[in-house]
């Protein structure tokens, strides 16, 4: 029984990184996590000292599992196995977690998760697995900013921090990964993706050396971190799992001063990956105001003023994702920025 070799996917938030997670989850070699045990995010910070603080790390990892998402993680198999290892490592840690809980501990499955915001450790994944793969997603980034506008616990104008987390993807994109072996790593584009899904998923099957499985674009058959059918995790209702409206629906749902803005900031990086610009053009009365917003919103004075210091966006949420205050199971559409 050959072991196979785990997968790593990340994007920014609201990309559309779970339709991909969707087909792949659909073959039978295949077995991925979305964006529920976010292992580089919580537990990185104890590589040094994994070998005394393996234990704390699974048995958290199975409490907010369980507290969050019902998911079961078998904390006591998992124990027991990293016991019988002669060197606790990271690596071994992440790898028995993930088989353990979400591949019924067999080795010959593809084993791998979504971890949003995470681009910048696809790196590290490569160097810990051998042969192992790595995808980034990335969106037309006014798409993302209209969709997280309206799908965010964000108060007041903290959702414009979707224009600086979706630089730093496209500059990352266009830089670091660009200098990644493309037989481990790929970009993948949403746009791409939604216009022809079956030969995507044939394209992926050729990159992790699967053969094509025929149900893979079967979205009546996609399931939830549940095992309960899935229905598209979108802003909007009634949409197709691989409807194209979502492409251009930023072109509606945006306001001048929103592209204005997010086209200034994003242009550049925009370029870069082929996505053509609207152009759109503000008064300066409307510009001012909106300067004012920002200068009122701190988060924002912040990330404008390192980007005229750097010229580069932030890999981050606008809060902090580990924060249980910051869950939510629910969220609620928001108006249109008004100044």
């Amino acid at each position: 029984m050959t072991k196979k070799s785990p997968l790593f996917i990340s994007g920014v938030y609201r990309s559309g990184t779970t339709l991909p997670v969707k087909i792949l989850n659909a073959h039978p070699d295949i077995c991925l996590t979305h964006d529920t045990v976010n292992f580089f995010r919580y537990y990185l910070k104890y590589a040094a000292t994994i070998q005394d603080d393996y234990g704390f790390v699974i048995n958290d990892c199975a409490e907010r599992l369980e507290k969050r998402f019902n998911i079961n993680v078998p904390a006591s198999t998992i124990l027991s196995k990293l016991k019988d290892e002669h060197s606790i490592s990271l690596k071994i840690v992440y790898e028995v977690l993930m088989r353990e809980t979400f591949c019924a501990g067999k080795s010959n499955v593809i084993w791998g998760e979504k971890s949003l915001m995470q681009w910048s450790n696809i790196p590290l994944f490569l160097q810990m697995f051998e042969d192992s793969k790595a995808i980034m997603i990335i969106r037309d980034p006014r798409s993302v900013l209209a969709s997280f506008r309206d799908f965010t616990i964000e108060k007041g104008e903290r959702y414009l921090d979707a224009i600086f987390a979706t630089l730093n993807a496209l500059q990352w994109s266009a830089t670091i990964g660009k200098t990644l072996s493309s037989d481990r790593f790929r970009i993948v584009y949403f746009e791409k993706l939604v216009e022809d899904p079956d030969a995507w998923a044939r394209e992926m099957c050729d990159f992790l050396g699967l053969e094509y499985y025929n149900e893979m674009t079967n979205s009546k058959k996609f399931k939830d971190h549940e095992g309960n059918p899935w229905s598209a995790n979108t802003s909007y209702r009634n949409v197709n799992n691989f409807s194209r409206e979502p492409i251009d629906r930023w072109r509606s749902k945006l306001t001048d001063l929103e592209l204005c803005f997010a086209e200034s900031i994003l242009g550049d990086a925009m370029k870069l990956h082929n996505y053509e610009l609207s152009d759109v053009k503000v008064d300066s009365t409307t510009l001012k105001k909106l300067l004012i917003t920002i200068g009122q919103t701190g988060l924002l004075e912040h990330r404008l003023a390192h980007w005229v210091e750097t010229g580069n966006g932030v890999e981050g949420h606008p809060s902090d994702a580990t924060s249980p205050m910051n869950w939510s199971k629910t969220m609620h559409p928001k108006d249109n920025l008004k100044v």
